[in-house]
């Protein structure tokens, strides 16, 4: 009977042994797990930190690489462009006929050539009806000329001398050659030398009186 207490007493204590063990062994292994469930939250936090900052940095990088693409692209763009119009121009200006200096540089307006007026030559005699007077073989010998434009047109001679015939004789041939050859030095009639050096004098101080 004893022997049967002892055991009973025995078993007791064993199972309470063993359940205080047991939960013991259960409060360990909530605090391991509650331990481990922290940590894992504590790691899946950091990594979520983590992969935040990571996405945050990637969509930064990935922007400032958007903006410098966007920026070259620009630069690019426009520097075709530049270049193009710079090939446009110089294509236009090969195509472009070279203009004539003239047209480049237009010429001064001439103005209206203004004709001088033609100057009346001086004219060295008058016009009009002049009278000389010289001495022929015996007496004097008076003329009368007309001049038009520098040129005896007309002679008339008279004469006071005693024999007319020496002045008749010369007369009408040194009248005639005075007027053709306009001059007055000219060679006398044969037989009528002294009538016609008269004649000729006569004349030469008409013409010294119809200067201007």
């Amino acid at each position: 009977m004893k022997r049967s207490l002892a055991l009973v007493l025995g078993v007791l204590v064993a199972g309470a042994s063993f359940v205080s063990c047991g939960q013991d062994s259960d409060s360990s292994s909530d605090s391991s797990s509650s331990a481990a469930a922290e940590t894992s939250a504590s790691s899946t936090e950091t990594a979520t930190e983590e992969e935040t900052t990571e996405s945050t940095t990637e969509e930064e990088t990935t922007e400032e690489t958007t903006e410098e693409t966007t920026e070259e692209e620009t630069t690019e763009a426009t520097t075709e462009a530049d270049e193009e119009e710079e090939t446009t121009e110089k294509k236009e200006e090969e195509n472009q006929p070279e203009q004539p200096q003239q047209e480049q540089q237009q010429p001064a307006q001439k103005q209206p050539h203004e004709e001088p007026q033609q100057q009346q030559p001086q004219l060295k005699y008058k016009n009009g009806k002049f009278e000389g007077k010289a001495a022929g073989y015996d007496g004097d010998i008076y003329v009368t000329i007309t001049i038009e434009n520098d040129r005896i047109t007309a002679i008339e001679a008279r004469s006071e001398e005693e024999d007319l015939s020496y002045f008749d004789s010369a007369k009408d041939t040194i009248i005639k050659n005075i007027i053709e050859k306009q001059d007055t030095y000219l060679d006398a009639v044969s037989g009528a030398t002294y009538s016609s050096f008269g004649i000729m004098e006569a004349v030469e101080k008409a013409l010294e009186s119809a200067k201007n």
